[in-house]
Order: C-alpha cells, then structure tokens, then sequence
C-alpha cells in the first residue's frame, strides 16, 4: 500500500470513528425528549458541557496509524532513502504503513530502519560489494553471533542515532557490561553495517575512521561484543570483537533512541 493510500484509509477510518462518536452521543440526546433544533442549538453553545465533553472524547481518536503518517521534511527524505535503498539491494518495498518512528531528539539525525526479512549475512554482502571489508571470522557472521541475530529480521525496527562519524563520546571507557546496567540501550552490528551503507551511499566517506564502534547491543554466540572500524590505511572496513568486559577512550557505543 502506497503512503498515500494508507494516508486515505486512515483519514477515512478516523471519520468513521467520529460519526460513530456523533451517533452515540445523538442516541443519549434522543430520549431526553429533545427537537432536531434544540439538539443544534445545543451543539452550537461551544460552552455547554456536552460539547467540552464531546471535544474530549474526539481527543481519544489520535490512533498512532494517524499520528505517525506525517513526518517532517528530513525524516521524509531518510524514510524515502531506506524505501530506495531496500529495493535496490533486497527487492523489498519497504511498508511503512502503521510504522511509528520514535520522537527525535536533539543531536540524533540519523534514522537506521532495518526491515523485516532482511539478515546481517545479507548486509555484510551488500557492504562487501560497496567496499572492502574484513571480518574476524572464516565463518559467515550469522553463525558467530548468538541465536537471536541469525537469519531473518522477524520485524522491522526503526531508530535514532547520533549524526557523527565517530561513535559517541559520551559512552567512551564504557564496557558493554556497564551499559547494559545503566539500561543504555545500544547500536546492534546490522544497524551498524546498515549506518555505514547510508553514510557512504550519501557521501563517498566512511564512518570511525578514529575509534571503534562498540556494537554494544549486539553479542557473539561466545559472549564477546562485535566492534567496527573503518581501517583508513588498509581501506577497510574491519569487523572485530571486545570482551564484555573492555573499555577504552576508543571504544564506544552509539546510542540507540528508540520507542
């Protein structure tokens, strides 16, 4: 369904929750014994207590379906990227129908959706034709990571980071381990791949091309953290991993901003 379709199909079904809002308070009026006429000079003194009432009750009709059709003009230009991006790469006409998009907060302008169906091997595979890039392992990167992060993305998740070539300061000499206490919720390696693609397809540039991103919302089948460089003598792009445990001015998470 195109978005103006789906615009459409909600307007359609919020007018339809409001006659059916008229219609009950109608049905109330009705046996109090009251003229058509005197019911529309009722509804016409804007201080009556059944108008307020009324007006207090449409507010119930904000649905997040309604609520989340309009964006502003850059999140519309990073919705329309990521619907670009998943065709060209995947054939995946990205649904945004219904989708609610967290509220932005100051210095996070960088919208990360990952779509349904899509998988890290696939991702990696995209980077790998983009650029060249170095993992760890000889395995696929699925089979390295624990149990939740392999195969397909069974929902669509959609979140804000920082607009930063390197990872935040803010979470320097910060372990995995600590921000997970702290309930810091962190960027997962997809979503780092994926803000990689987007930085490069709109730029030609690359992202920690001093410090590392420690993927902290991510983990290894072993219990170790996955991290990514960008390595500028080698021109490549480095997936790694941390211990748990490590910290460092050079290691740090990207915040995740999310519902």
């Amino acid at each position: 369904m195109s978005d103006k379709t789906h615009e459409e199909s909600a307007v359609l079904k919020m007018i339809g929750q409001y006659l059916e809002l008229v219609l009950v308070f109608l049905r109330k009026l009705h046996p109090l014994g009251l003229t058509s006429a005197q019911i529309t000079a009722l509804v016409k003194d804007k201080n009556h207590p059944f108008w307020v009432a009324f007006n207090e009750a449409t507010k119930l009709l904000a649905t997040p379906e309604v609520a989340s059709i309009s964006f502003d003009d850059d999140t519309n230009r990073q919705v329309n990227f990521w619907k670009a991006f998943y065709k060209t790469h995947f054939g995946i006409d990205l649904d945004m129908a219904g989708v609610k998009i967290p509220a932005r907060k100051a210095g996070f302008g960088w919208l990360v959706i990952v779509a349904q169906g899509i998988s890290l091997n696939q991702v990696w595979e995209v980077c790998r034709k983009q650029f060249d890039c170095w993992k760890y392992t000889d395995s696929d990167l699925e089979s390295v990571m624990q149990e939740s992060e392999r195969g397909e993305a069974e929902a669509m998740t959609v979140r804000w980071f920082r607009d930063r070539v390197e990872a935040d300061e803010e979470m320097k000499n910060l372990s995995a381990r600590e921000l997970a206490k702290q309930n810091i919720t962190g960027i997962t390696l997809i979503e780092r791949l994926l803000l990689e693609l987007k930085y490069f397809s709109e730029t030609k540039k690359h992202l920690n091309i001093k410090n590392w991103t420690l993927c902290s919302g991510s983990r290894c089948a072993d219990g170790f953290v996955p991290d990514v460089f960008w390595h500028s003598g080698d021109r490549k792009l480095f997936v790694y991993w941390s211990h748990v445990d490590d910290r460092g001015g050079g290691l740090r998470s990207r915040v995740a901003v999310t519902l």
